[in-house]
């Protein structure tokens, strides 16, 4: 990717605010990394991650037309939760 692209790309997430907070424990990066990849980290562009110890996850915040709901300019990415169903595959649901 050369800077045009990048460039085109923070245009569009500046516009297009689909984003989302989400944790992922380190427990589920170590025993399903193949499925965390294929169905969270291949469909979302990663803004922020941060390991918080005292929980033993990591909190992202995240851009995907495909999994967020658009956030208002100014206002926090809302909480979504992973959920894992009973054939191993993940998805993800907004917190109420």
């Amino acid at each position: 990717m050369n800077d045009q692209d990048l460039c085109n790309l923070w245009d569009k997430i500046s516009v297009n605010r689909h984003l989302g907070c989400f944790a992922v424990s380190v427990e589920l990066l170590d025993k399903m990394p193949d499925v965390l990849m294929r169905d969270v980290f291949s469909k979302v562009l990663i803004i922020r991650a941060e390991h918080l110890l005292d929980r033993n996850a990591i909190i992202y915040v995240a851009y995907s037309p495909e999994y967020f709901d658009l956030v208002p300019e100014g206002a926090m990415a809302p909480l979504y939760m992973l959920q894992i169903d009973q054939f191993g595959d993940l998805s993800m649901v907004k917190a109420e």
